[in-house]
């Protein structure tokens, strides 16, 4: 510290309190001055550190809303009964000028929810029953029992698979008359349920395995 450093520290020491206040009636008076300045300090620093300031945004967004999760659903929620037209109509032309992003978003889920999928897939299993007019049962009871587990066995190989590669089989096929309800859906890997295809279980032999009679 130079001489005249240490003089001025001294000298700020013993008018600290006068100091003080004289900054505080400056600030007070001349408040709009220091928000423009703030403002293109600030604006200078984000366009040097834009990606870090986004990525920081996102993860103190991404941490409230884990936080408010309750409290933001409940919001929205009301905001979109105020006014239920206006949203729909903002959601079906947002939809149409997004079509690709509504596609990554259901392919992410998709890829990273299984529950999610295999709902997905039941729905597809359902529609394909009732075009064939077969009996439609509840199932979503049995999807979510699968989707608990971490690993699911095979019923045809008996293999441990994840619950994220895990596809739902029906014992009897549909195009052979078959329900699509709870005691007809199994876990299958994807190996066994690709061979199997349309036939009867009974008709059905994996490599090692006997044949299997329902």
């Amino acid at each position: 510290m130079t001489p005249k450093q240490k003089a001025w520290k001294k000298w700020y020491e013993s008018h600290k309190d006068s100091c003080r206040e004289t900054k505080r009636l400056w600030n007070k008076a001349n408040r709009d001055k220091i928000r423009t300045q703030s403002r293109v300090r600030w604006r200078r620093w984000f366009e040097k550190n834009k990606d870090k300031e986004r990525a920081s945004q996102k993860l103190r967004a991404k941490k409230y809303c884990a936080k408010h999760r309750d409290r933001i659903i409940a919001k929205l929620r009301d905001r979109y009964w105020s006014n239920p037209e206006k949203w729909r109509k903002y959601s079906r032309t947002w939809s149409k000028k997004n079509p690709e992003k509504i596609r990554q978003h259901r392919r992410k889920r998709y890829a990273t929810n299984a529950e999610h999928r295999l709902k997905v897939n039941a729905y597809n299993r359902k529609r394909e029953a009732q075009k064939l007019k077969s009996f439609c049962g509840d199932v979503k009871t049995a999807l979510c029992k699968i989707a608990m587990h971490k690993t699911v066995k095979c019923f045809y190989c008996h293999k441990s698979i994840d619950v994220s590669e895990v596809q739902i089989d029906h014992v009897r096929p549909l195009s052979k008359g078959g329900a699509h309800a709870a005691y007809n859906l199994v876990p299958a890997c994807a190996s066994c349920n690709c061979s199997k295809r349309a036939k009867p279980a009974n008709d059905f032999i994996n490599a090692g395995q006997l044949i299997l009679v329902y």
